[in-house]
């Protein structure tokens, strides 16, 4: 037959796979049904099941080599269409020949590696050499070309590798006295290799020195990617334990993770860790499990429990003068360079816990990179004296002529407010002066790219300022109210979550409370401040409530609503008191719809709605447009979270027409693109969604999610440094891709794809922060669906495990409890694709054990989880023909819904569904 692409041999692979794996006399039932369901491929697969057949009448696999490859007088033999010449090294995995391409289409030198297992059945033999040639599209510069993969004839499988004239990464470096900064240079072309090895989905499982070869010029070859994968039993995936390392399989036990000597997960943060094992040897010459050689035991132990010593410790306990030189330096000043941010930088790529290491490769090599330009790293606690020094190492001159302009107001602030009595024109004059530092000076400067650095030492003068004027403030009610007013801008620049900020909650929050304390003293003191303290209560709530403290943020809330009610009885609020004490009614209600509260959400929705109402009634200005979207978006929400569909799509609608008009007269306004964009997101959730009530119409769905990911893009495109754009557009991404699973698998593909590397750009950019880490999860969801609908099965697999695996790490939250289920969901349907049937209903009763834990709730969107689990479930018995078990399933789904006690829309129709599948049973 002719040669297939790629493309098609991931299509048809599954298939072959799962026919192969029947007995002969199965085989001939099984293609007729399948030539029913897939008429495209049934002609392929039936040739491919032809050629099987008659390789094995030849009994071509069967027969027995004359010698094995390991004996050095193979020299002359023949493997394939290339001749080996001289084998050139050994290890516990096989032996490698250097061999000659021979059959005359063109010359080639390349190594042969020969691996010490049998591949028993032929079906697996078939399997590894197609995961071969999948494996040798992941071209990359710095990863050894995997020409092609195979199995001799007495069974013992081979790689045909990229030739590389070169020695161990630690060699090059110790024999060419590379320095510190040199080696990070060198191994961070390792930390790309990685990195585009795992947007495809493959982990290395056994990186080592030996694995990372470096040529003369300094060009760097990582080794053996991809045979951990050709390696696994994709019917028996349960991780290595320290036996099958011990009988050679595929790693190094003293390159191990924890988790593989423990029987863990293995996941792409396993290649964290031995990147972080061979960057500690790199720079302290040392294993990062200690000195000397250890028994086994002690190996285990020392890699599994205990925390390595710091490799400046190492350094210092070491005084090799020898060592030192190899780096061109001396012992006590490579003690210095690694104390600090190498060490930090280390020790998180070392933690025993995968969850708590580096969240990608990215991410490591993100904080190298900052190592070698003297910033900060993300690994390092966000303290002010640690990002200020390395502010000042890049801009000496700009920092002394800064704090030379700031000391002066300093102490020019003090020596005014201590001399007021005598001087208190010039105390006014100092208190302007700051005044507009912290207030105006600071929101500019925070429109400036790059200005991250010169804000922090803004912040940190503008509280010193603040809290020397507050010693001194008196009995001066209005100075006092300025002063609270300061310490509330400071904490919203340090980590208010809607701003620009510098991601410090707690000292936020420290500033908010001196600021509260002010507020409340003065509103104590005089009346005319409530409206204030009312304000800073709803502003102070907002913080609770992204720190994941719900209730403290509702009473936060529910206190500013009392003191505007309070004041709304004698006299008449201002337009922006008006606008906060209906914001307030809008933030109770987001309380409640992050706690699945979602009746109490619509009620509180529907006040935030009216008092929106009454505010553009009084005057139709931006802000009261602005209010009534933001209702609307709200009220859109929370109707399709009760059910209530038609009501959430004349909400959206009513969203739109309040932007548009914004749009009109400030058509730039990133605000109200982003208003746009959200828009967009939440309307086409209602017609297609997994996680709530919608129409189940993917088609029209997409007509909006599309507007999304365009307004998103757009977005981005005006400014490509706006991360709430770049989180838009990966999430609009994975959005589509959903959508678009069951007409353009493909196309789903590539973007989900898009989505998760968006994600990983973020995260490696700006820390491992929860929203991005989440979202990723859901993308490698996203992607697992595609491919298990294009019938990619094995990368479906693939894909659903790394989403299972990130799952159960997250928090155990609703929403996350919700997102776990859907994750068992798809591992348990992808291994159903690939014949691990007993895994697959694990997996799938896993999923409704774990349903039925968000299901306690009488929230409609809480039943979801379980009716797709147990609709999953029973799919799954039915096509095993276990009709009872599948009758079980339905009925149980039948009475979720029955029993529900409100009828609407979306619960009529599931009801209808589950009735359906009841009567379709034999």
């Amino acid at each position: 037959m002719s040669a297939l692409s790629p493309e098609r041999w991931q299509e048809v692979s599954p298939y072959l796979d799962e026919v192969l794996s029947l007995p002969e006399d199965e085989r001939c039932a099984w293609m007729e049904s399948f030539r029913a369901q897939r008429p495209d491929l049934a002609d392929l697969l039936q040739e491919l099941l032809q050629e099987h057949r008659a390789a094995a009448l030849e009994q071509f696999l069967e027969r027995a080599p004359v010698q094995n490859a390991s004996d050095s007088s193979l020299t002359g033999q023949k493997i394939g269409a290339y001749t080996l010449i001289s084998r050139i090294g050994e290890g516990g995995m096989g032996c490698v020949w250097v061999a000659e391409r021979s059959d005359g289409r063109f010359e080639r030198r390349v190594a042969v590696k020969f691996l010490n297992f049998s591949v028993a059945a032929t079906g697996g033999a078939e399997r590894f050499k197609r995961e071969g040639r999948i494996l040798g599209q992941l071209a990359h510069p710095h990863i050894a070309e995997l020409i092609d993969a195979g199995v001799s004839g007495n069974g013992e499988p081979y790689l045909v590798l990229e030739n590389i004239d070169g020695e161990n990464i630690d060699e090059y470096c110790d024999r060419h006295k590379l320095d510190v900064d040199a080696r990070i240079k060198v191994f961070l072309d390792v930390l790309e290799a990685v990195g585009h090895a795992h947007a495809n989905l493959i982990v290395h499982r056994d990186i080592k020195p030996s694995n990372v070869l470096v040529r003369n010029d300094g060009h760097v070859k990582l080794l053996d990617f991809g045979i951990a994968k050709l390696l696994a039993d994709d019917t028996n995936p349960s991780a290595t334990t320290m036996l099958t390392i011990e009988g050679g399989g595929a790693l190094t036990p003293l390159f191990a993770a924890p988790e593989q000597i423990s029987g863990g997960t293995v996941t792409t943060a396993t290649d964290v860790y031995g990147l972080g094992v061979l960057l500690y040897l790199l720079l302290s010459g040392q294993h990062p499990a200690g000195f000397g050689s250890q028994s086994p035991v002690e190996l285990v132990k020392a890699i599994v429990e205990t925390e390595p010593v710091h490799p400046s410790e190492v350094i210092a306990l070491a005084e090799d003068k020898e060592l030192a030189e190899k780096r061109a330096t001396t012992p006590e000043k490579l003690r210095h360079q690694l104390r600090g941010d190498l060490d930090t930088i280390i020790a998180r790529a070392l933690k025993k816990a995968p969850a708590e290491r580096y969240a990608s490769v990215s991410a490591f090599a993100d904080d190298l990179r900052r190592y070698l330009k003297h910033e900060p790293i993300s690994a390092r606690p966000d303290t002010f004296a640690y990002r200020a020094v390395k502010f000042v190492r890049r801009n000496r001159s700009v920092v002394a002529l800064t704090v030379l302009a700031f000391a002066a107001i300093i102490g020019g602030s003090g020596v005014a407010i201590y001399q007021a009595r005598i001087a208190q024109r010039r105390f006014q004059d100092v208190r302007k002066l700051a005044h507009t530092f912290v207030f105006d000076l600071h929101d500019e400067v925070a429109k400036l790219e790059g200005s991250t650095k010169a804000r922090e030492m803004m912040v940190e003068t503008g509280l010193q300022y603040l809290d020397n004027l507050a010693k001194n403030a008196g009995s001066d009610l209005e100075l006092q109210r300025e002063i609270a007013a300061g310490y509330m801008k400071i904490g919203a620049a340090q980590g208010y979550p809607t701003q620009p900020n510098l991601g410090r909650v707690a000292d936020a929050m420290a500033s908010y409370r001196k600021a509260g304390d002010i507020y409340e003293r003065i509103a104590r003191k005089n009346d005319a401040y409530l409206p204030d303290l009312a304000a800073f209560y709803r502003s102070y709530a907002g913080l609770f409530r992204v720190n994941n403290q719900p209730q403290r943020a509702r009473e936060l809330y529910e206190a500013a609503i009392q003191i505007f009610d309070q004041v709304r009885a004698h006299q008449q609020l201002d337009p922006e008191q008006e606008n906060l004490y209906t914001r307030a009614w809008c933030n109770v209600g987001d309380i409640d719809e992050d706690v699945h509260k979602y009746r109490m959400a619509w009620t509180e929705f529907q006040r935030c709605s009216e008092l929106a109402h009454a505010q553009l009634n009084r005057k139709r200005d931006q802000e009261s447009l602005t209010m009534v979207a933001q209702a609307a978006e709200r009220m859109g929400t929370a109707a399709q979270e009760l059910g209530h569909l038609r009501e959430a799509i004349e909400a959206f609608d009513e969203e739109e027409n309040a932007v548009h008009e914004l749009l009109a007269a400030e058509p730039l306004n990133p605000r109200f693109h982003r208003l746009l964009a959200l828009l967009y997101q939440f309307r086409g959730r209602v017609y297609f969604t997994d996680a709530y009530p919608n129409y189940g119409s993917p088609e029209q769905a997409l007509r909006d999610l599309r507007l999304y990911l365009e307004t998103a893009q757009e977005m981005l495109q005006r400014d490509p440094n706006d991360t709430s754009a770049q989180n838009s557009v990966a999430i609009a991404e994975g959005k589509v891709s959903y959508s678009l699973q069951g007409s353009d698998p493909p196309a789903a593909i590539r973007l989900a794809r898009d989505s998760i590397r968006m994600f990983d750009q973020m995260i490696a950019s700006k820390g491992d922060y929860l929203h991005a880490v989440s979202s990723r999860t859901e993308g490698l969801r996203r992607l697992g669906e595609a491919q298990l609908k294009a019938g990619r099965s094995a990368e479906a697999r693939s894909s659903a495990d790394l989403a299972l695996a990130a799952s159960r790490q997250m928090s155990q939250a609703p929403n996350d409890r919700a997102n776990l289920v859907e994750a068992l969901i798809l591992a348990g349907n992808a291994s159903a694709a690939t014949r691990d049937l007993a895994r697959a209903e694990s997996l799938l009763r896993e999923a409704r054990d774990e349903a039925q834990k968000i299901a306690r709730s009488e929230e409609l969107t809480s039943l979801i989880p379980l009716a797709r689990a147990e609709e999953t479930l029973g799919a799954f018995y039915l096509r095993r023909h276990r009709t009872q078990d599948a009758r079980a399933c339905y009925q149980r789904l039948a009475d979720l819904w029955n029993q529900f006690p409100e009828s609407n829309e979306y619960v009529q129709r599931q009801r209808g569904t589950s009735k359906r599948l009841l009567g379709s049973l034999p």
